[in-house]
């Protein structure tokens, strides 16, 4: 018995730090006029929304405040599947386009905590 109560202890705050790392469903900043995301805090993909050029930066809106800023990596969803500089906060996560971001463009990321 104490030895399965040792292992279930160790291993609650592992799950709940698992589920953390998911997160919640983030929330469109500004990116174009409107923007959609699916997908978790951890892992999406943006649609940019109706754009007026110039647009170099999109915000993707974290589900929750993290403890430190998490490390995000997009890529443009297009033909050219170039790697977007990403830019975080413990609330949010900023995307610059190599060049400017187009009308319904793809913006595919992954995040997690460092």
């Amino acid at each position: 018995i104490i030895i399965t109560i040792l292992i279930l202890s160790l291993a609650i705050p592992a799950f709940a730090q698992m589920r953390k790392a998911a997160g919640g469903t983030p929330t469109m900043g500004t990116c174009g006029t409107t923007p959609s995301v699916s997908g978790k805090d951890s892992g999406g993909t943006i649609t940019v929304g109706t754009v007026t050029p110039p647009l170099t930066t999109c915000v993707l809106n974290l589900s929750q405040t993290y403890g430190a800023a998490p490390f995000c990596v997009g890529m443009d969803g297009s033909n050219t599947r170039t790697v977007l500089s990403a830019t975080t906060t413990t609330t949010t996560v900023t995307f610059g386009a190599g060049d400017n971001y187009t009308t319904n463009q793809k913006i595919h990321y992954i995040c997690g905590q460092p």
